[in-house]
This record gives C-alpha cells, sequence and structure tokens, in this order.
C-alpha cells in the first residue's frame, strides 16, 4: 500500500511541476493553479509515507499526526498564495514587476518629443497585456504628429517588452514645463536650454497629473 501511494505521489509531483512550468510560461494563473493542487495531492502522498515509516522504524505513534499537521500547514499556505494572487488580479493590484520591465523599456525612447510619461497603468489578463499611459509632448505638435508618435511607440514598447497586448497612448502638451529636460532640436518654443533627462522613476510614471510648476 506504501509503495503503491508512493508511485501516485511520484507522478503527481511530476504532472505539477510540468503544469506549473507551463502555466508560468503562457501566464495561465488557471495552469498554475492546476499545478498547485495537484502537487498538494503529492504533498499528501509524501506525508503518508513518511509518517507511516517513521511510526514503523520508531514505534513511536504520535510522529503520524505530527507530519500530518505540518502537511496541513503546507496546503493552507499554498491555498493562501493561489487566493491571494487571485484576488490581486481581480482588484486590478499594481503590478510592480511589469511596471518595472515597461520603465526599461520606455527609458530609451525618452528622446525628441518624447519628454516623459505619466498616469502608467498596466493590467494583465492570462496572456493579454493592457497598458495605459499619458505621453507629453511639445505643445506645438499638431494632433496628427502626436497621434502617429503615439501609436509607434506604443507598438515598439510592446515589442520589445515581449508580451501579447497592446499600449495605450495618450497626449498631453508641455507647456514649456520641461524645457530643461527636452531635447527636441527644432522647438521654436523653448525658454530654457536642455539641461540633461533625468531617468524615469515609477513613483514619477504612476502619478496622474502632470506638475503645475517647473518639474
Amino acid at each position: 500500500g506504501v509503495s503503491i501511494v508512493l508511485g501516485a505521489g511520484l507522478v503527481n509531483l511530476l504532472l505539477g511541476w510540468y503544469l506549473i512550468r507551463t502555466g508560468r510560461k503562457y501566464a495561465s494563473l488557471t495552469l498554475v493553479a492546476d499545478g498547485r493542487h495537484v502537487l498538494a495531492d503529492f504533498y499528501t502522498s509524501a506525508g503518508i509515507v513518511i509518517g507511516l515509516l517513521l511510526v514503523r522504524f520508531t514505534g513511536i505513534g504520535w510522529l503520524d499526526p505530527l507530519v500530518a499537521g505540518v502537511v496541513a500547514l503546507n496546503l493552507l499556505w499554498t491555498g493562501y498564495r493561489l487566493v491571494r494572487h487571485a484576488a490581486g488580479g481581480l482588484l486590478d493590484e499594481e503590478d510592480s514587476d511589469l511596471l518595472g520591465r515597461l520603465l526599461e523599456v520606455l527609458q530609451p525612447h525618452l528622446s525628441q518629443g518624447v519628454i516623459r510619461v505619466h498616469h502608467l497603468r498596466a493590467i494583465r489578463a492570462g496572456r493579454f497585456h493592457h497598458v495605459d499611459a499619458h505621453l507629453v509632448v511639445p505643445e506645438f505638435w499638431s494632433v496628427e504628429r502626436s497621434h502617429e508618435l503615439a501609436e509607434d511607440l506604443g507598438e515598439r514598447v510592446m515589442k520589445e517588452l515581449s508580451v501579447e497586448g497592446e499600449m495605450t497612448l495618450h497626449t498631453d502638451p508641455c507647456h514649456r514645463i520641461y524645457c530643461r529636460m527636452c531635447d527636441l532640436d527644432d522647438c521654436p518654443i523653448r525658454r530654457e536650454p536642455f539641461t540633461g533627462r533625468p531617468r524615469l522613476t515609477l513613483d514619477e510614471a504612476v502619478q496622474p497629473d502632470m506638475p503645475r510648476g517647473r518639474p
């Protein structure tokens, strides 16, 4: 009986590992949850085998319920993590890792009219990612030019991010408060010389509003 339980447990171990690996590859929470569930069956089988063997070779009867208690705590922790992850997705919880990757991809593009980015939001539904942000562009640009830049930048960012999804960029005029960090060559309304472009931080990128005065 112990051999049968152990064999079934090893099969569940391999199946659970495969499901989790596949779920992470395709960003499928359902597959990851299934994998965790199958692994829970493995932990249960392992606890049964270990508990019985300990009692068999030591003669100490309370070791079996002790092992069962450890397995139960592990199952509770696994369930908590799954529920916590699922609840975060339902409540549109901020995905710091995804936002950090977006910042790294956006940083090299902050040049020649792409002045700053704010109100950055990212939502993931399975493999699909939807990114929304406000792009600060020169205030004298036409709507058509700003729109073309926003569409091109959104496509490039999602391609470089290597994920399935879309990026929507809303354009905001600079109001000449970003002159010191704007390197646009042919700006006819510049009131201050370009001095440098500070690195875009997560705190700045997720701010909903532009600064009222000089940043």
